[in-house]
């Protein structure tokens, strides 16, 4: 049987091919091509056809392809730059270009095709962009909610065997370390960087470690690199030694054992592991000295890794989350870190999403009723709960990417639900929902007026 698979050269010529015919990712890229495209057209047009370089007089206007498919491929400008190329080379190619009688329906019906096929073009692309917006978020999101999962487990095995001197689980020192981040942030380019290697220094079992800082270096030095943090006082880094650049290079953590290491030269380090968030934002290096030859194994290696991941996206999250968790003081960080990304879809795409907060009074079954509203939530929902404010109690969901038809079946769920636990609906069990959305202006705002003024019946 034939193989019908291309061979190497061939998927290199097509992969070429592919990357000559994508549109320009610059806006000097598209003029430079609509000039050229609709230039050579003209000129192709000339050679071929002398007396009628643009096809007027044919049974078919050929010259406008150009224009037309750059309205396509850009959008209505250059294909209307493109069009006025083509009325200037008809005026160039005139005899006596004053006296000359333009073609007015010839021109006329292509810009009417043009403009036609740029605004098509426009509303795809838009499409297109929200789609693409919407699907970097929830890759985002699935990959934030994968180590989170992974941290999860790790607390649940590792359970605190001294309650003394460890009090808490993995992931409360987490939360709590996300937290010392976001009130660190704007101080220095690694906030709570002592705080973070202090945690390594306890979990992972860390004796020598410093964090560095990037620092972006004029002319052709590149990026150095400052300590802000170290336990164990750790050797000054050198930035060639080879441990340090297979992580730099690779963005990856790498250790001694690694076999692409350079084993010509020798390193004074065991693990050097790069600090970087999920968009691929480079903040720094974790350099390891020292650690328990026993402590230095896989899983070991991989909670260092998701923990460096979860501290950078605090970092970069910390500079929008700061003044939002201002405006309503207690809320969550991850709260926070969701409904900056939610409102800057909602925002440039109006992709929809809701604020629900489910205000429960003072019903004599009110914790248990609450108990049953956490467990029913839904799973892509961001959860904050507030529970006996002055007798008073909040359930806030924020809902991403969720229209108002969502919103009301969800409601619908958790009524029918409490109906036929308690065989009572909201307003019977002293509970009030209200539903805000984000393309409101200031939702936190109005999240804060409800909560200062109780969620009241008629708020």
């Amino acid at each position: 049987m034939a193989d019908n698979n291309p061979s190497p050269a061939e998927s290199g010529k097509l992969a070429r091919l592919r990357r000559w015919l994508q549109p320009a990712g610059s806006i000097g890229g598209t003029w430079v091509e609509t000039v050229v495209f609709s230039s050579a057209v003209i000129l192709i047009g000339r050679y071929a056809f002398p007396e009628d370089p643009l096809l007027v007089h044919t049974q078919f206007p050929w010259s406008w392809f150009a224009p037309v498919l750059l309205a396509l491929r850009y959008g209505v400008l250059p294909g209307i730059a493109s069009s006025s190329i083509l009325l200037a080379g008809w005026y160039l190619f005139q005899p006596d270009p004053v006296a000359a009688e333009v073609p007015k329906l010839y021109f006329l019906g292509g810009l009417l095709l043009v403009m036609i096929s740029g605004e098509y073009s426009g509303l795809w692309r838009t499409r297109l962009r929200r789609l693409t917006e919407v699907n970097s978020y929830l890759e985002d999101r699935t990959e934030r909610i994968i180590k989170r999962l992974y941290l999860l487990r790790l607390s649940h095995e590792r359970l605190e065997q001294d309650m003394l001197s460890r009090p808490s689980t993995l992931r409360d020192a987490v939360g709590a370390l996300r937290k010392r981040v976001a009130s660190q942030a704007g101080q220095g380019p690694l906030p709570g960087a002592q705080n973070l290697i202090e945690f390594l220094g306890q979990y992972c079992q860390l004796e020598v470690a410093a964090i560095y800082a990037t620092q972006a270096a004029e002319g052709a030095a590149g990026t150095t690199y400052e300590r802000v943090a170290a336990i164990g006082g750790p050797p000054d880094l050198r930035v060639d030694d080879p441990l340090f650049v297979h992580a730099r290079l690779r963005h990856c953590l790498a250790h001694i054992q690694t076999t692409e290491l350079d084993k010509a030269h020798p390193t004074e380090h065991l693990v050097v592991a790069p600090i970087e968030s999920a968009q691929g934002r480079h903040l720094g290096m974790l350099v390891i000295t020292r650690m328990p030859f026993f402590a230095m194994n896989e899983e070991m290696l991989q909670t260092i890794v998701v923990l460096l991941s979860v501290y950078a996206d605090g970092i970069t999250a910390a500079d929008q989350i700061v003044p939002l968790m201002a405006i309503v003081p207690g809320m969550p960080v991850e709260f926070a870190e969701e409904f900056v990304k939610l409102s800057r879809l909602q925002r440039d795409f109006d992709s929809a999403s809701h604020i629900v907060m489910l205000v429960c009074f003072g019903h004599p079954e009110r914790l248990d009723i609450l108990a049953q509203i956490r467990r029913e939530r839904r799973l892509p929902d961001i959860v904050w709960v507030i529970e006996n404010f002055v007798d008073c109690s909040f359930f806030i969901s924020l809902m991403p990417l969720a229209g108002s038809a969502a919103v009301d079946g969800y409601l619908l769920r958790m009524e029918n639900s409490l109906r036929e636990t308690h065989g009572a609906g909201f307003r019977d069990l002293g509970i009030y929902p209200h539903v805000i959305p984000l393309s409101r202006e200031n939702p936190l705002g109005m999240v804060r007026r409800l909560m200062l003024g109780k969620g009241a019946p008629d708020a």
